[in-house]
C-alpha cells in the first residue's frame, strides 16, 4: 500500500534532487494553470467585439429585407438571419459560462508563509530541539506542506480551466456558424435591394417614354388638321364673286 503524500514527502532528504524535481514540476504546473486563466480573460474583449460586430450586421439585414413581399432571396434571408441570432445568443451565452466566477486554487500569501514557518520552529523547539534543528525540521515539514497544497491546487485550477476552454471553444465555434449566416443572409439581402430597387426605376422610365408619344399625337393631329383647313379655299367667297361677275 502507497504512502500518504505529506509521510512520503516528510520522509525525503531536504537536498534530494527527486524532490527539488517535484517542486520544479508543481511550481511550473502552478503558472501555467494560472496563465491559461488570464488568457480566457484576455481574449473576452475579441469575443465581445465580435459578437456586437456580428449582431449589428443582423440587424442591418433585417432592416433591408423587412417586409418580405414573398421574395424567394429576402425569405432566404430571413431564415439565415434568424438561424445567424440564434447562434449568437448561445455563443454570447457560453461566453458567459467562461468567465462567471469560480473557485480557484490559490497558494497563502507571504505573511501567512512567515507564520506558520514560525510556529512550526516554535513547536520543535517547545519539544526540546535546538534553534537550528528546530528550524530544519519545520523548514522540510513546510516544504512538504506547500508542496502538497501546491499540487493540489496546480489539479483544481487545471479542472476549472478545462471547463472555461470548453465554453470558450464553443462560444467561438456558434460565432463563426453565426458570422457565415450573416454573411450569406447580407449577400442575399443585398441582391434583394438591388432586384427592389431596379423595378421602380424601370418602370418610371416606361411611363416617362410612353408619355410624350401619348401627348405628341393629338397635337400632331391638330396640326395636321390646322394645316388642312389653312389650304381649303373659301369656297362661300368665292362662289359669291362669281355670281357678282354675271350679274
Amino acid at each position: 500500500m502507497a504512502k500518504p503524500v505529506q509521510e512520503s514527502l516528510s520522509a525525503t532528504p531536504k537536498g534530494d534532487a527527486f524532490y527539488e524535481f517535484l517542486e520544479k514540476y508543481v511550481a511550473d504546473g502552478v503558472k501555467r494553470e494560472l496563465d491559461q486563466e488570464e488568457a480566457v480573460w484576455r481574449s473576452v474583449p475579441a469575443f465581445v467585439t465580435a459578437l456586437g460586430l456580428v449582431g449589428a450586421l443582423l440587424v442591418y439585414i433585417a432592416k433591408q429585407v423587412l417586409p418580405v413581399d414573398g421574395h424567394p432571396a429576402a425569405l432566404i434571408a430571413v431564415g439565415l438571419a434568424v438561424a445567424g441570432a440564434m447562434s449568437l445568443v448561445i455563443a454570447g451565452w457560453n461566453l458567459r459560462m467562461a468567465i462567471r466566477r469560480r473557485k480557484h486554487g490559490y497558494l497563502p500569501d507571504e505573511e501567512g508563509v512567515v507564520r506558520s514557518f514560525q510556529e512550526r520552529k516554535n513547536y520543535y523547539e517547545e519539544m526540546g530541539q535546538h534553534s537550528n534543528d528546530a528550524g530544519s525540521s519545520a523548514l522540510r515539514d513546510f516544504r512538504s506542506d506547500i508542496l502538497e497544497k501546491s499540487a493540489a491546487a496546480a489539479s483544481w485550477n487545471h479542472k476549472v480551466n478545462s471547463e472555461k476552454q470548453v465554453h470558450r471553444m464553443r462560444s467561438a465555434h456558434w460565432m463563426f456558424i453565426s458570422a457565415t449566416c450573416a454573411v450569406v443572409s447580407g449577400a442575399l439581402a443585398f441582391s434583394f435591394s438591388t432586384d427592389q430597387s431596379t423595378q421602380p426605376r424601370d418602370e418610371s422610365h416606361d411611363r416617362e417614354i410612353s408619355a410624350p408619344t401619348s401627348t405628341s399625337a393629338p397635337a400632331a393631329a391638330t396640326g395636321q388638321v390646322g394645316r388642312t383647313r389653312s389650304h381649303e379655299p373659301p369656297t362661300d367667297a368665292l362662289t359669291q364673286s362669281h355670281e357678282a361677275g354675271g350679274l
